[in-house]
């Protein structure tokens, strides 16, 4: 009986632990996606720093991800009264990862390959070559 008591504190703990981790790193990356604001796409110091903030975004929204998808996570997401709210940020930190690590570096690549110079905002039309 003192094992499995053993067993359940150190599930609880680990559990603790692992969630204070994840409010750190989505925190932390929720800040850095507002420092996106004021992004030139034309120049291209702007876009280097998109692309560092993404890869920051990713590093933090990876570390969130590898916690919330272990076994502990997905057992406390069944547990009656407060499962629902665990399964809740395993969703929103899987899609958070699915923008951050997919989505998003490809959209930067992108940028580079796209000469926003000839689009003009004042008319809003597309000056051809």
């Amino acid at each position: 009986m003192a094992v499995i008591l053993s067993a359940i504190i150190l599930l609880g703990v680990y559990f603790a632990v692992s969630a204070a981790v994840v409010a750190k790193e989505v925190k932390t990356a929720a800040e850095s996606v507002s420092s996106l604001s004021g992004v030139n796409l034309t120049d291209e110091w702007s876009i280097a720093n998109l692309d560092s903030t993404v890869r920051n975004l990713d590093r933090h929204v990876g570390i969130a991800y590898a916690n919330t998808s272990n076994p502990v996570w997905r057992m406390m997401s069944g547990m009656p009264q407060y499962g629902g709210n665990v399964a809740a940020i395993r969703t929103a930190v899987d899609a958070l990862h699915d923008l951050s690590h997919d989505a998003l570096p490809l959209m930067v690549d992108a940028m580079g390959d796209v000469d926003l110079t000839r689009f003009s905002v004042e008319e809003s039309t597309w000056q051809s070559p």
